[in-house]
This record gives structure tokens, C-alpha cells and sequence, in this order.
């Protein structure tokens, strides 16, 4: 849940952190600039939502294969 919140938040923060800079450094943030750099941010949300999921599928492969593998090894009984 907390990971959840981290990744839906992170853009929205990163994106401020972002701007805030810019506009201290530059003194003036253009509409381009703006629309531009959030459009990659929003390119970059998908990745980041998916990332927590696909590791957790990932153990959770290699936990059932393990299990997979040590029954297939046991010895045959008759």
C-alpha cells in the first residue's frame, strides 16, 4: 500500500521539485516547457505503476518454480 502511494505520488512531487527549480534558475517557465516536460512525466507514470507489480509476480514465479522443481525431484513411489 505504502509503495502504491509512493508511486502515485512521486510524479505530481518530482514534477514541482521540477518547476520549482526551473523557475528559480530561469526565472520565467514558458507554457512549452511546461506541457512538454509534463507529457514525459505522464509517459513515464505506466512504467513506474507496473514496476511493484511485476516484481512482486516475479517472486512469486521463482517461489513456484522452487516448489515446482522439488516435487518433481522427489522419488517416484510404487
Amino acid at each position: 500500500m505504502i509503495s502504491l502511494a509512493i508511486v502515485f505520488s512521486a510524479p505530481p512531487v518530482v514534477a514541482l521539485c521540477l518547476f520549482s527549480l526551473y523557475v528559480n534558475e530561469e526565472g520565467f517557465l514558458e507554457p512549452t516547457v511546461a506541457f512538454t516536460t509534463l507529457s514525459l512525466f505522464n509517459t513515464l507514470r505506466f512504467p513506474l505503476v507496473v514496476l511493484p507489480k511485476s516484481i512482486k509476480t516475479v517472486s512469486e514465479f521463482i517461489g513456484s518454480i522452487t516448489r515446482i522443481q522439488s516435487f518433481l525431484v522427489q522419488p517416484e513411489f510404487h
